[in-house]
């Protein structure tokens, strides 16, 4: 539903705070529903925002978003 009657690309917002960081959707109608691979070093994971706040330790000061994904990031401090 999302990418067929919003124009809205989905955003992935991430703050980095205290060691963990917090993540969720903006930009999404209220049902979207997509989790989001992401890769730092050697390794990846699965993540499943939503659009409210998550918080999720990653022993990590940065990380990528799989490409494959048609997604807004935004990363703030």
């Amino acid at each position: 539903d999302q990418y067929l009657r919003d124009t809205r690309i989905p955003t992935l917002e991430l703050v980095k705070e205290d060691g963990s960081w917090r993540y969720r959707w903006t930009q999404v109608n209220e049902r979207f529903n997509m989790p989001v691979k992401i890769h730092f070093g050697d390794q990846s994971q699965w993540i499943h925002p939503t659009t409210k706040w998550k918080k999720e330790y990653f022993p990590i000061d940065e990380f990528t978003v799989n490409e494959d994904f048609y997604i807004e990031v935004s990363v703030g401090k």
